[in-house]
């Protein structure tokens, strides 16, 4: 029986009260905090340093503010973000999201509400991974169809067949 894995959590609020009832709600329900944040500086390193598999992230943070935060962290890599913000009506919330966040939660916190939108959220972000590497594969397979001279339309049966079996094709060329 294969368990399921625990998903990773790196926490990012200036607030300690608030930090601290989002890590109860957090371990009570099954996530892993791999590191907490208390500044916009220091989420930006500690997300390369431990790779979380979601981050959850205070839109009001000292020194450097939570959209320029999600703007550096989601330059290098492709994880969810979800923001916590007192104002959710706010321009900073939209600068947030056009950065790459991809869902928001109000504070206070209210723990049915925290664990399903990160859950919500991990889904969500998994199918668009999914469905970005199943185009992926699409266009490789499509490329190596042209340069073969085979039919275009081959490569949505190919992909398909690839993906039961496991398997994504990625290009190595830049062109």
């Amino acid at each position: 029986m294969q368990e399921r894995a625990v998903p990773n959590v790196l926490t990012a609020e200036h607030d300690p009260h608030v930090r601290a009832d989002v890590h109860s709600a957090l371990e009570n329900a099954g996530f892993a905090i791999c590191a907490a944040a208390r500044d916009g500086f220091e989420v930006v390193r500690l997300a390369r340093q431990h790779q979380p598999d979601l981050i959850l992230l205070g839109l009001e943070l000292p020194r450097l503010d939570g959209a320029e935060a999600i703007r550096r962290i989601r330059h290098e890599r492709d994880v969810p973000i979800v923001l916590l913000t007192e104002d959710g009506d706010g321009d900073l919330v939209g600068k947030a999201i056009k950065a790459g966040a991809l869902s928001w939660m109000r504070k206070p916190i209210r723990t049915n509400e925290l664990v399903d939108t990160l859950l919500g959220t991990l889904v969500m972000h998994r199918e668009d991974t999914l469905q970005r590497q199943r185009q992926e594969s699409h266009r490789t397979i499509r490329t190596m169809l042209r340069h073969l001279s085979f039919p275009d339309d081959w490569a949505a049966d190919i992909e398909a067949r690839c993906f039961r079996a496991g398997r994504v094709w990625r290009s190595t060329s830049s062109g």
